[in-house]
Formats: structure tokens, sequence, C-alpha cells
């Protein structure tokens, strides 16, 4: 699929994407809402990370919902997955697709960051705390 915003403007078209890689399903489907609370989420997972806004493009999420709780369900169960790159203006669906989950497998809530977002959050973790220096050395015995 082309890349498309999450953004009210684009509910239909990302609506219809959902509809055609469905099809005929009955459980684990995607809404235009799920996909907004995703997009949602994993922007606040950047803020956490403290990532500035302006360095936050290229950042990817995939989302895949939880498989069956019952372990009597021996099979796999159909799902449909999300993939979401972060861009200058927001979140973009790159891919939609069903996929099998099973059971007892948790949900996939995965952020892809680039070696320059890794390098800022690490920095900014870095920060908030001092090492204390090896006791064992420079004390007198």
């Amino acid at each position: 699929m082309k890349p498309c915003k999450v953004a009210e403007k684009n509910r239909e078209d990302i609506v219809a994407v959902i509809d055609e890689v469905e099809g005929n399903s009955s459980i684990n489907l995607m809404s235009y809402t799920k996909v907004t609370e995703i997009a949602q989420y994993a922007e606040k997972k950047l803020e956490k990370l403290e990532v500035p806004i302006k360095e936050r493009v290229g950042a990817e999420f995939y989302f895949c919902p939880q498989g069956p709780s019952a372990m009597s369900y021996k099979y796999g169960q159909g799902a449909t997955d999300v993939r979401m790159i972060r861009k200058s203006t927001g979140w973009f669906v790159v891919e939609i697709n069903r996929t099998k989950v099973y059971p007892k497998k948790k949900a996939s809530n995965t952020l892809i960051v680039t070696a320059k977002q890794k390098e800022i959050a690490i920095s900014k973790f870095c920060q908030k705390f001092v090492v204390a220096p090896n006791p064992a050395s420079g004390l007198p015995s």
C-alpha cells in the first residue's frame, strides 16, 4: 500500500485497505479508531524516550494483537497487524496484513528507532544519573 497519514481526512482510505485485507474475517479485526490509538501510543513511546519532535522522523512501529487466551485452542488464529512509519508530519500507515497469532502469544508493540534516535535516548537516559567511581580504585588500603 502507498503510505497513508493517520488523519481524519484519510479515514476512508485506511478503512478501505483494512476492509480489503480482512475480507470476510470475523475475529481480531482492525479499525480506524485502533489505528489512531496505535499511532498515539507510538508517539508516546518516542516522547518517553525524550526524542525531540524534529528527530522522530524515520521511527517505525509494528502492532500485532495477542493470540487466544485459552491453551485449548490449538491452532493459529487470524489477526490483522499494522506497520507505521513516522514522517515529519506524523504517523503513516505503510502496511496492513492478516497474520496468524497463536495461543498465549502476547501482543506485539514494537518501536523501531533509527541509530540517531537511539543515541538521543541513551544520552537523555544517562543525564538522569551519576555513575559512582569504582570503590576499589582510589581508596587507600
